[in-house]
């Protein structure tokens, strides 16, 4: 699978982020590239001259966007200073003093209630896939 590869960077960020990303699932791997490319683009500095102010800025620039994908963006750069903080890549991580606003939906909110997942359950014609759908609901499982 050849992986989305958003704008190009300086050779020491891309080398960095090669390092954050590896071995991360390749959909994770995909989402975090295009954020971290994407937020080293607005910011217009490399990684090691990214201060508080620009990570606050581009959260301002994320206002249209869903709640869930705004804090996924802002939780991948914040990941990706944190990374580099710790190899010693860059000198403080601003991401530290960035507070994150929780999405919107709750946990609770996303849950089906339990006469949604026996209707859900019961309309299943075949046998064998009812008996699965009732094991994962039981096991707690999801997709």
């Amino acid at each position: 699978m050849e992986l989305q590869q958003v704008g190009t960077l300086p050779g020491g960020d891309e080398m960095l982020i090669r390092a954050w990303l590896h071995n991360r699932p390749s959909n994770t791997v995909v989402a975090y590239r295009n954020d971290a490319t994407r937020f080293l683009a607005h910011s217009g500095k490399p990684l090691a001259s990214i201060e508080l102010a620009d990570l606050q800025a581009w959260d301002n620039s994320l206002v249209g966007d869903r709640a869930s994908s705004r804090v996924r963006r802002l939780s991948a750069a914040k990941s990706l200073l944190s990374f580099a903080y710790g190899l010693g890549a860059i000198a403080t991580d601003p991401g530290r003093a960035l507070r994150l606003s929780k999405p919107i939906a709750t946990t609770a909110e996303r849950i089906l209630a339990e006469a949604d997942v026996q209707r859900m359950v019961g309309a299943e014609p075949s046998p064998n896939r009812r008996a699965m759908l009732r094991l994962l609901y039981l096991c707690g499982l999801r997709a």
